[in-house]
């Protein structure tokens, strides 16, 4: 799930919107990306049908990142993106939900068998993690922020008024 991580690091730093070029790492790697300016919104944001993939035909890993556009999640219009890709023989797919200013997103992993094994969420200052068992049992659950433990780097959220 290490290849999971690096590349939701590279999603929010990106933004939905795709973009760049170019190949990554060694010369065997192959890296492609699309933005379909057809389905472009004006605003440009989540743009529907744009992907980044990677292969490394050497060890077998690849991913491809695709946008989904944008569609309705927990009552909130969100970018949909989801990721699907193999390292060191084992296959996962995981789906992230983003606001458009940032303010949400949600990730959810899938193992080969499409089970949920671990979700985080970050919302209002706080972020929430939870891993699951191959049953669907919650194993490991914390949270940080807002009434919890800090989030290093983040600035906590004043209350709202009448909170």
């Amino acid at each position: 799930m290490r290849w999971a991580m690096a590349v939701l690091a590279l999603v929010l730093f990106a933004g939905c919107t795709g973009g760049g070029g170019g190949t990554a790492g060694g010369a065997a790697e192959k890296v492609a990306e699309r933005v379909g300016e057809e389905a472009a919104p004006a605003e440009g944001w989540c743009v529907e049908g744009s992907y980044w993939s990677w292969m490394n035909p050497v060890t077998g890993e690849s991913a491809k990142l695709a946008i989904k556009g944008v569609v309705d999640h927990e009552d909130r219009s969100t970018c949909k993106a989801v990721l699907e890709g193999k390292a060191a023989g084992k296959y996962a797919r995981w789906e992230g939900y983003f606001t458009r200013d940032g303010g949400y997103t949600h990730m959810l992993f899938y193992d080969g068998q499409n089970r949920l094994r671990a979700e985080w969420k970050m919302e209002g200052g706080k972020f929430s993690f939870r891993e699951y068992d191959e049953q669907g049992n919650v194993v490991n659950e914390f949270s940080m922020g807002e009434g919890g433990m800090p989030v290093p780097g983040m600035p906590q959220m004043p209350a709202m008024p009448g909170q």
